[in-house]
């Protein structure tokens, strides 16, 4: 992916990728990469010449869609608590045995 002609759309794929999966600006980053992407698959003529850079889109737009669910899944893991009383810690001075 180092050819010139991805360097529009790349910039923005990198830094979605180098977003961490806890920051508050990843899901933006991912949509304006997303974005960039779509719009050059867009503009692409189907030939020999450009499957190299669509199979490139591709991958990228596989990799985007991963960190999407990493970076939800890392929000779900660190925002759900006990459902139930039972569930949550109590000081063992509590815990009656």
């Amino acid at each position: 992916m180092a050819d010139i002609r991805f360097q529009e759309w790349q910039a923005l794929y990198l830094q979605a990728l180098q977003e961490p999966l806890d920051s508050a600006e990843i899901a933006q980053r991912l949509q304006v990469a997303e974005t960039a992407i779509f719009n050059r698959i867009q503009k692409l003529a189907p030939s020999p010449e450009t499957n190299g850079e669509r199979e490139a889109l591709a991958q990228a737009t596989r990799s985007l869609n991963h960190v999407r669910h990493a970076a939800a899944a890392h929000v779900s893991k660190h925002n759900s608590r006990p459902t139930s009383e039972s569930a949550q810690f109590r000081p063992r001075d509590e815990v009656q045995d």
